[in-house]
C-alpha cells in the first residue's frame, strides 16, 4: 500500500465520477497493463476499481466510479465525501482480467464495465492494429461514460437502450476466426448473453474472456460443511454452511489477504493441492476452474476434504 491523493475529479455521465490520483511522494506509480485494477482504502473499507487511461502515464491513474445507491457505502462516500487534496491508500495494481495477445478482439462493454475495456482499446489501438471493434450498450447516452473519448473510434458502436433495440449479439459475434478473441465487461446478465452468443456462434470457450463488476449471487440454502486440510501446517478445520473458508482461516489465526469478501477482487486466491471445489467466484475462467488448482476462499466452497497449499 502507498499514500495518494486525489488530484482531480471530473463527471464522466450521470452517476459515474472519474477520480484522477497521484503519488504523494512524487515518485512514478507501479506500472500496470489492461485489465488491472487498485484496491482503494475508504473509510468503509477496501473497494476495487478498475484501471484506465494510458498505462504509460507513470504519473497518474484513473479511475472512473458509478454511484451505487444499493452498494455497501464505497461509492456514495467518494460521491458524496471525496474532495481534491484529499489522500488515501491503495494498493499496487492487480490483475484478473489480462489482455491476452491475439490478431484481432471483439469487445462489449455494459455500463461502467467500458472501464477496463476502454484501456484495452487504446493498448490495441497503440500497437497501430485495426482489428478491434467495440459493442458499448447502456441505459442512455447521458448514463455512458467516455463516450467523447472513444465516439470518432470508427471501430466503436454505441447502443442507448433509450434509443435503439438490443444489441444484436449474434451478428457482432458471428464467422469467428481462431486468431481473435471475445472480451466482455458488464452487469452480469450482459457477461452471460455474450458468453452464450460467442458460445452458439462458434467460438472456443478459451478465446471468451468476462469479468463482472458484481458478485455472483450465492446459493446459500444449497451449502454443506466441508473439510480443509493446511498441508504446510497440519491444520484440519471443518467450514460449517454459511461460513467461509476466509473467515475459518482466521478463527485459526491465519490472516489471509481478503478485500472484497464477494469474489470479485482476487485477492483471497489460494492453492489447492487437491479435492473438489464448488467455485462461486466471479473472476476464475472455465478452464481455472477445471485446473481446479486454485479457489477463492471468500466465496467458493468444497465437497469432502480440501486440502490447501498454506
Amino acid at each position: 500500500m502507498f499514500d495518494v491523493f486525489v488530484q482531480q475529479l471530473t463527471w464522466e455521465s450521470d452517476d459515474v465520477l472519474g477520480v484522477v490520483l497521484e503519488r504523494v511522494d512524487g515518485m512514478p506509480l507501479p506500472a500496470w497493463a489492461p485489465g488491472a485494477h487498485i484496491g482503494i482504502h475508504l473509510p468503509v473499507g477496501v473497494r476495487h476499481y478498475s484501471l484506465c487511461g494510458d498505462p504509460a502515464d507513470s504519473r497518474r491513474y484513473r479511475v472512473l466510479i458509478l454511484r451505487e445507491e444499493d452498494g455497501r457505502g464505497g461509492s456514495s462516500f467518494v460521491h458524496g465525501d471525496l474532495r481534491p487534496g484529499h489522500v488515501l491508500q491503495i494498493t499496487e495494481p492487480a490483475n484478473h482480467f489480462p489482455l491476452e495477445p491475439a490478431d484481432g478482439y471483439r469487445f462489449v462493454a455494459g455500463g461502467i464495465g467500458i472501464t477496463p475495456i476502454s484501456a484495452m482499446m487504446t493498448a490495441v489501438r497503440a500497437t497501430g492494429s485495426s482489428r478491434a471493434s467495440l459493442l458499448y450498450v447502456g441505459r442512455s447516452r447521458f448514463t455512458m461514460a467516455m463516450l467523447d473519448e472513444i465516439a470518432d473510434d470508427a471501430g466503436v458502436t454505441v447502443v442507448p437502450r433509450d434509443e435503439l433495440a438490443r444489441p444484436d449479439l449474434a451478428a457482432y459475434l458471428a464467422d469467428p476466426t481462431r486468431a481473435e478473441r471475445v472480451y466482455v465487461c458488464g452487469p452480469p446478465a450482459m457477461v452471460d448473453a455474450t458468453r452464450s452468443a460467442a458460445i452458439a456462434a462458434g467460438w472456443d470457450e478459451t478465446a471468451i474472456h468476462a469479468e463482472r463488476f458484481v458478485p455472483v449471487e450465492l446459493d446459500r440454502d444449497g451449502e454443506v460443511p466441508f473439510g480443509i486440510e493446511l498441508a504446510r501446517t497440519g491444520i484440519t478445520a471443518s467450514v460449517a454452511r454459511g461460513r467461509s473458508v476466509v473467515e475459518v482461516l482466521e478463527d485459526a489465526g491465519i490472516e489471509l489477504d481478503s478485500a472484497c469478501r464477494e469474489g470479485i477482487c482476487g485477492t483471497c486466491r489460494v492453492p489447492v493441492l487437491s479435492g473438489e471445489i464448488v467455485h462461486r467466484d466471479a473472476i476464475l475462467s472455465d478452464a481455472e476452474r477445471a485446473c481446479g488448482d486454485a479457489m477463492m476462499a471468500c466465496v467458493s466452497r468444497g465437497r469432502g476434504i480440501v486440502v490447501l497449499d498454506l
